[in-house]
């Protein structure tokens, strides 16, 4: 059992920090990139 939870407290955390990350980034990359696609690359 300690083993579960210990695999539970290394996996769900870290998880939860690489959602975050993406959705940041995603959101930084779509605010940086699409006017200038919107404008003069497309």
């Amino acid at each position: 059992m300690s083993y579960l939870r210990r695999v539970d407290t290394d996996i769900i955390p870290n998880f939860h920090f690489r959602e975050t990350a993406v959705s940041v980034i995603g959101s930084l990359n779509v605010d940086r990139i699409w006017p200038k696609c919107d404008g003069a690359m497309c």
